[in-house]
Protein backbone atom coordinates (compact mmCIF):
# COMPACT_ATOMS: atom_id res chain seq x y z
CA UNK A 1 0.00 0.00 0.00
CA UNK A 2 3.12 2.52 0.92
CA UNK A 3 4.06 2.05 -2.86
CA UNK A 4 0.96 2.64 -4.14
CA UNK A 5 0.84 5.59 -2.30
CA UNK A 6 4.00 7.09 -2.91
CA UNK A 7 3.85 6.15 -6.80
CA UNK A 8 0.59 7.78 -6.75
CA UNK A 9 1.73 11.20 -5.19
CA UNK A 10 4.58 11.36 -7.89
CA UNK A 11 2.42 10.96 -10.62
CA UNK A 12 0.47 14.12 -8.69
CA UNK A 13 3.43 16.31 -8.53
CA UNK A 14 4.12 15.23 -12.08
CA UNK A 15 1.07 16.47 -13.11
CA UNK A 16 1.61 19.84 -11.10
CA UNK A 17 5.40 20.32 -12.58
CA UNK A 18 3.71 19.92 -16.13
CA UNK A 19 0.83 22.03 -15.45
CA UNK A 20 3.44 24.97 -14.17
CA UNK A 21 5.50 24.20 -17.50
CA UNK A 22 2.67 24.97 -19.22
CA UNK A 23 1.68 27.93 -17.79
CA UNK A 24 5.14 29.20 -18.08
CA UNK A 25 4.81 28.55 -21.90
CA UNK A 26 1.62 30.20 -22.46
CA UNK A 27 2.83 33.16 -20.56
CA UNK A 28 6.12 33.28 -22.62
CA UNK A 29 4.01 32.57 -25.58
CA UNK A 30 1.83 35.78 -25.08
CA UNK A 31 4.93 37.72 -24.53
CA UNK A 32 6.57 36.40 -27.94
CA UNK A 33 3.08 37.02 -29.40
CA UNK A 34 2.92 40.88 -28.17
CA UNK A 35 7.14 41.51 -29.34
CA UNK A 36 5.96 39.88 -32.98
CA UNK A 37 2.93 42.32 -33.14
CA UNK A 38 5.13 45.08 -32.27
CA UNK A 39 7.24 43.70 -35.06
CA UNK A 40 10.26 43.30 -32.46
CA UNK A 41 10.83 39.97 -33.33
CA UNK A 42 10.19 37.63 -36.51
CA UNK A 43 7.23 35.64 -36.97
CA UNK A 44 8.80 32.35 -36.65
CA UNK A 45 9.74 33.44 -32.87
CA UNK A 46 5.92 33.11 -32.45
CA UNK A 47 5.67 29.59 -33.87
CA UNK A 48 8.69 28.60 -32.02
CA UNK A 49 6.95 29.60 -29.01
CA UNK A 50 3.53 27.51 -30.07
CA UNK A 51 5.48 24.41 -31.23
CA UNK A 52 6.92 24.36 -27.67
CA UNK A 53 3.66 25.27 -25.80
CA UNK A 54 1.69 22.60 -27.69
CA UNK A 55 3.83 19.42 -26.79
CA UNK A 56 3.65 20.75 -23.27
CA UNK A 57 -0.20 20.60 -23.22
CA UNK A 58 0.37 16.95 -24.35
CA UNK A 59 2.47 16.20 -21.79
CA UNK A 60 0.43 17.48 -18.80
CA UNK A 61 -2.32 15.19 -20.87
CA UNK A 62 -0.64 12.36 -20.66
CA UNK A 63 0.52 13.17 -16.82
CA UNK A 64 -3.16 13.52 -15.81
CA UNK A 65 -3.82 10.05 -17.09
CA UNK A 66 -1.13 8.42 -15.08
CA UNK A 67 -2.40 10.15 -11.92
CA UNK A 68 -5.79 8.97 -12.37
CA UNK A 69 -4.23 5.10 -13.48
CA UNK A 70 -2.43 5.76 -10.19
CA UNK A 71 -5.43 6.48 -8.21
CA UNK A 72 -6.99 3.56 -9.80
CA UNK A 73 -4.38 0.90 -8.25
CA UNK A 74 -4.43 2.73 -4.83
CA UNK A 75 -8.03 2.50 -4.68
CA UNK A 76 -7.43 -1.48 -4.54
CA UNK A 77 -5.79 -0.95 -0.95
CA UNK A 78 -8.16 1.88 0.31
CA UNK A 79 -11.47 0.56 -1.15
CA UNK A 80 -12.63 3.66 -3.03
CA UNK A 81 -10.76 5.90 -6.03
CA UNK A 82 -9.28 8.98 -3.53
CA UNK A 83 -10.19 12.75 -4.91
CA UNK A 84 -7.24 14.07 -2.78
CA UNK A 85 -4.17 13.02 -1.89
CA UNK A 86 -2.66 14.26 1.67
CA UNK A 87 1.02 13.73 1.65
CA UNK A 88 1.43 14.59 5.15
CA UNK A 89 5.31 14.98 5.95
CA UNK A 90 6.48 12.85 2.59
CA UNK A 91 7.40 16.05 1.13
CA UNK A 92 9.34 17.49 3.85
CA UNK A 93 12.16 16.71 5.45
CA UNK A 94 12.88 12.74 5.96
CA UNK A 95 14.25 11.12 9.15
CA UNK A 96 17.78 11.77 9.81
CA UNK A 97 18.24 8.13 10.35
CA UNK A 98 16.19 4.84 11.01
CA UNK A 99 16.95 2.95 14.06
CA UNK A 100 17.93 -0.75 12.54
CA UNK A 101 15.45 -2.98 13.97
CA UNK A 102 14.96 -6.73 14.35
CA UNK A 103 13.66 -8.76 11.15
CA UNK A 104 12.71 -11.34 13.65
CA UNK A 105 9.53 -9.00 14.22
CA UNK A 106 8.32 -9.35 10.92
CA UNK A 107 4.98 -10.77 10.59
CA UNK A 108 6.14 -13.55 8.10
CA UNK A 109 9.17 -14.41 9.84
CA UNK A 110 6.81 -14.55 13.02
CA UNK A 111 4.27 -16.63 11.71
CA UNK A 112 7.45 -19.25 10.43
CA UNK A 113 9.18 -19.10 14.23
CA UNK A 114 5.51 -20.25 15.47
CA UNK A 115 5.45 -22.85 13.02
CA UNK A 116 8.49 -24.41 14.31
CA UNK A 117 7.24 -24.10 17.55
CA UNK A 118 4.05 -25.87 16.36
CA UNK A 119 6.58 -28.90 15.19
CA UNK A 120 8.81 -28.83 18.13
CA UNK A 121 5.76 -29.59 20.53
CA UNK A 122 4.51 -31.93 18.04
CA UNK A 123 7.89 -33.73 18.93
CA UNK A 124 7.71 -33.52 22.12
CA UNK A 125 4.55 -34.90 22.62
CA UNK A 126 5.64 -38.01 20.45
CA UNK A 127 8.16 -38.50 22.69
CA UNK A 128 5.85 -39.12 25.28
CA UNK A 129 3.84 -41.30 23.55
CA UNK A 130 5.96 -44.75 24.55
CA UNK A 131 5.67 -44.24 28.56
CA UNK A 132 2.85 -46.27 30.05
CA UNK A 133 -0.37 -43.82 30.76
CA UNK A 134 -1.67 -44.62 34.25
CA UNK A 135 -5.86 -43.82 34.61
CA UNK A 136 -7.40 -43.90 38.10
CA UNK A 137 -11.04 -44.80 37.33
CA UNK A 138 -13.93 -44.44 39.56
CA UNK A 139 -17.53 -45.00 39.94
CA UNK A 140 -20.58 -44.16 42.39
CA UNK A 141 -24.01 -45.53 42.37
CA UNK A 142 -27.06 -45.61 43.50
CA UNK A 143 -30.62 -46.98 43.93
CA UNK A 144 -34.03 -46.27 45.64
CA UNK A 145 -37.19 -48.38 44.31
CA UNK A 146 -39.06 -48.24 47.61
CA UNK A 147 -39.28 -52.23 48.24
CA UNK A 148 -38.85 -53.83 51.41
CA UNK A 149 -37.38 -57.15 52.14
CA UNK A 150 -40.73 -58.40 53.30
CA UNK A 151 -41.94 -57.43 49.76
CA UNK A 152 -44.12 -54.72 50.79
CA UNK A 153 -43.53 -51.26 49.61
CA UNK A 154 -43.80 -48.31 51.13
CA UNK A 155 -45.82 -46.29 48.41
CA UNK A 156 -45.12 -42.48 48.27
CA UNK A 157 -42.55 -41.04 47.28
CA UNK A 158 -40.63 -43.36 48.01
CA UNK A 159 -38.10 -44.64 45.72
CA UNK A 160 -38.00 -41.66 43.79
CA UNK A 161 -34.33 -40.43 45.32
CA UNK A 162 -31.17 -43.30 45.84
CA UNK A 163 -31.53 -44.64 49.57
CA UNK A 164 -28.65 -47.60 49.20
CA UNK A 165 -25.45 -46.49 47.64
CA UNK A 166 -22.11 -48.09 46.77
CA UNK A 167 -18.69 -47.09 45.25
CA UNK A 168 -16.00 -48.32 43.45
CA UNK A 169 -12.09 -47.47 42.73
CA UNK A 170 -9.30 -48.89 40.45
CA UNK A 171 -6.03 -48.01 38.83
CA UNK A 172 -5.51 -48.69 34.90
CA UNK A 173 -1.88 -49.17 33.46
CA UNK A 174 -1.77 -48.70 29.61
CA UNK A 175 1.66 -49.70 27.79
CA UNK A 176 1.46 -49.18 23.90
CA UNK A 177 3.97 -51.40 23.01
CA UNK A 178 2.31 -52.90 19.56
CA UNK A 179 2.51 -49.24 18.79
CA UNK A 180 6.26 -48.50 19.10
CA UNK A 181 7.16 -48.85 15.74
CA UNK A 182 4.17 -46.64 14.05
CA UNK A 183 5.42 -44.13 16.75
CA UNK A 184 9.06 -44.15 15.93
CA UNK A 185 8.05 -43.48 12.28
CA UNK A 186 5.82 -40.73 13.26
CA UNK A 187 8.86 -38.96 15.23
CA UNK A 188 10.67 -39.57 12.57
CA UNK A 189 8.68 -37.38 10.48
CA UNK A 190 8.17 -34.86 12.92
CA UNK A 191 11.94 -34.38 13.05
CA UNK A 192 12.02 -33.80 9.49
CA UNK A 193 9.18 -31.38 9.25
CA UNK A 194 10.96 -29.67 12.39
CA UNK A 195 14.17 -29.21 10.55
CA UNK A 196 11.92 -28.57 7.07
CA UNK A 197 10.70 -25.66 9.16
CA UNK A 198 13.73 -24.22 11.22
CA UNK A 199 15.24 -24.14 7.60
CA UNK A 200 12.45 -22.07 6.18
CA UNK A 201 12.57 -19.62 8.81
CA UNK A 202 16.78 -19.25 8.23
CA UNK A 203 16.32 -18.58 4.76
CA UNK A 204 13.57 -15.81 5.63
CA UNK A 205 15.69 -13.92 7.48
CA UNK A 206 18.43 -14.09 5.73
CA UNK A 207 16.42 -12.93 2.32
CA UNK A 208 14.82 -10.14 5.25
CA UNK A 209 18.21 -9.22 6.43
CA UNK A 210 19.21 -9.02 3.04
CA UNK A 211 15.99 -6.60 1.80
CA UNK A 212 17.17 -4.24 4.73
CA UNK A 213 20.60 -4.02 3.83
CA UNK A 214 19.70 -3.43 -0.21
CA UNK A 215 17.04 -0.70 1.04
CA UNK A 216 19.68 0.94 3.39
CA UNK A 217 21.77 1.40 0.58
CA UNK A 218 19.02 2.63 -1.49
CA UNK A 219 18.19 5.73 1.37
CA UNK A 220 21.91 6.80 1.27
CA UNK A 221 21.69 7.03 -2.82
CA UNK A 222 17.85 8.54 -2.77
CA UNK A 223 19.47 11.07 0.10
CA UNK A 224 22.38 12.15 -2.16
CA UNK A 225 20.00 12.42 -4.94
CA UNK A 226 18.14 14.50 -2.68
CA UNK A 227 20.51 16.87 -1.64
CA UNK A 228 21.14 17.98 -5.39
CA UNK A 229 17.83 18.36 -6.59
CA UNK A 230 17.30 21.24 -4.51
CA UNK A 231 20.65 23.29 -6.46
CA UNK A 232 19.13 21.97 -9.43
CA UNK A 233 16.12 24.03 -9.22
CA UNK A 234 17.81 26.97 -8.13
CA UNK A 235 20.03 26.98 -11.10
CA UNK A 236 16.80 26.33 -13.19
CA UNK A 237 14.63 28.92 -12.53
CA UNK A 238 18.01 31.40 -12.60
CA UNK A 239 18.29 30.09 -16.07
CA UNK A 240 14.63 30.75 -16.93
CA UNK A 241 15.05 34.29 -15.66
CA UNK A 242 18.23 35.36 -17.61
CA UNK A 243 17.00 33.56 -20.36
CA UNK A 244 14.06 35.19 -20.63
CA UNK A 245 15.59 39.01 -19.83
CA UNK A 246 18.01 38.41 -22.36
CA UNK A 247 15.52 37.39 -25.33
CA UNK A 248 13.29 40.46 -23.70
CA UNK A 249 16.36 42.58 -24.54
CA UNK A 250 16.84 40.54 -28.30
CA UNK A 251 20.13 39.43 -26.91
CA UNK A 252 19.14 35.73 -27.56
CA UNK A 253 16.72 33.65 -29.48
CA UNK A 254 13.25 31.83 -28.51
CA UNK A 255 15.05 28.71 -28.75
CA UNK A 256 17.44 29.41 -25.26
CA UNK A 257 14.15 30.41 -23.38
CA UNK A 258 12.34 27.44 -24.40
CA UNK A 259 15.31 24.97 -23.36
CA UNK A 260 15.58 27.24 -20.24
CA UNK A 261 12.09 26.34 -19.56
CA UNK A 262 12.12 22.83 -20.31
CA UNK A 263 15.50 22.23 -17.79
CA UNK A 264 12.98 23.80 -15.32
CA UNK A 265 10.21 21.87 -15.20
CA UNK A 266 12.32 18.29 -15.34
CA UNK A 267 14.31 19.77 -12.47
CA UNK A 268 11.24 20.56 -10.42
CA UNK A 269 10.17 16.79 -11.39
CA UNK A 270 13.27 15.46 -10.16
CA UNK A 271 13.10 17.37 -6.86
CA UNK A 272 9.64 16.19 -6.16
CA UNK A 273 11.03 12.98 -7.18
CA UNK A 274 13.65 12.80 -5.14
CA UNK A 275 12.46 13.45 -1.85
CA UNK A 276 9.85 10.96 -2.27
CA UNK A 277 12.29 8.18 -3.26
CA UNK A 278 13.91 8.86 0.08
CA UNK A 279 10.40 8.37 2.00
CA UNK A 280 10.42 4.85 -0.45
CA UNK A 281 13.36 3.93 0.85
CA UNK A 282 12.56 4.22 4.33
CA UNK A 283 9.67 2.44 3.61
CA UNK A 284 11.07 -0.18 2.54
CA UNK A 285 13.83 -0.61 5.04
CA UNK A 286 10.84 -0.53 7.83
CA UNK A 287 8.66 -3.13 5.58
CA UNK A 288 11.88 -5.93 5.49
CA UNK A 289 12.10 -5.75 9.24
CA UNK A 290 8.40 -5.85 9.68
CA UNK A 291 7.90 -2.45 11.58
CA UNK A 292 6.10 0.38 9.82
CA UNK A 293 4.66 1.65 13.23
CA UNK A 294 7.41 4.42 13.74
CA UNK A 295 7.92 5.40 10.11
CA UNK A 296 4.04 5.95 9.35
CA UNK A 297 3.79 7.87 12.52
CA UNK A 298 6.74 10.47 11.58
CA UNK A 299 5.13 10.52 7.41
CA UNK A 300 1.65 11.38 9.28
CA UNK A 301 -0.08 8.72 7.72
Amino acid sequence: MVDAFVSALAAAHAVAAAQANVERLEVFHRTVRALVASELRPGADESRALAELVPARTELAGAEGQEQEARAALSEWVGAVPQRLDPGALLGEAPAQLAAGDVGRHPLAQRQSAAVEVAEARQRSLEKAWRPRVEILSAVYGRGTGANLDGTFEGGAAGLAPSTGNWAAGVSVKFPLMESRETAARRAIEEYQGRSESARLEALLRNLRTQAEKARAQVEAARRIAANTPLEVGAARQLVEQAEARYRAGLSSVVEVAEAQRLLRQAETDNALARLGVWRALFAVAAAEGNLEELARRSGR
